[in-house]
């Protein structure tokens, strides 16, 4: 917890591993993300009131996949952001960006969330038929405080494909089998949001 002048009035922490399963691929249980941010807002909750909160903000690492039914929850662990096993899943779509654009002025890699979502899709058939959204860490948890369909922001967007220049998903994921219907909006303010509601489980 941060006053209005930046001075440090309380804090909370946890820590957990990745789980390194071999061949680049690296994951996390992202539910066990949102049981250590519940207990950490509980504890500072009873160290600073939290009636004085005027915003919360959340950084979570670029890249990071996860995958999400309708009610928001995840269908399979959180591909995380150093994961490389979409190899072949990034040449297809650097192939397929060329031949139809739009430029985005960067090589899609395999450390990007489409490329991911894309293994995800070719390996993981059945989760896939499940999937509503396909989200960052970021815009997973934001949902999680907010109770609100994710929204992403420009650096989790651009990872995802989507066009830089016009702030959109170009039609050209829909060649890559990504539904751009089911892609988040973008948030205006990326770097903060406003705080709508404690979670209930605190």
């Amino acid at each position: 917890a941060i006053d209005e002048i930046g001075k440090i009035v309380s804090t909370a922490e946890r820590k957990w591993a990745i789980t390194n399963l071999g061949n680049s691929e690296h994951e996390q249980d992202s539910n066990h993300w949102w049981k250590c941010i519940c207990e950490c807002l509980e504890e500072l909750s009873n160290k600073t009131s939290f009636s004085t909160v005027l915003r919360i903000s959340v950084v979570a690492t670029s890249g990071t996949l996860l995958l999400l039914d309708e009610n928001l929850e995840p269908l399979y662990p959180a591909i995380m952001w150093n994961d490389k096993r979409a190899v072949k899943e990034a040449k297809q779509a650097n192939e397929v960006f060329t031949k139809h654009g739009p430029n985005l002025n960067l090589e899609i890699r395999p450390t990007f969330t489409l490329a991911k979502a894309m293994w995800m899709k070719h390996h993981k058939p059945d989760i896939w038929a499940q999937t509503k959204f396909v989200v960052s860490a970021g815009d997973w948890l934001i949902s999680k405080l907010t109770g609100e369909n994710p929204k992403t922001d420009f650096t989790n967007a651009l990872k995802t494909g989507a066009d830089m220049t016009t702030k959109s998903w170009p039609a050209t994921l829909s060649f890559l089998g990504i539904n751009t219907e089911a892609r988040q909006r973008f948030r205006v303010q990326f770097y903060t949001f406003i705080k709508k509601r404690v979670p209930a489980s605190i």
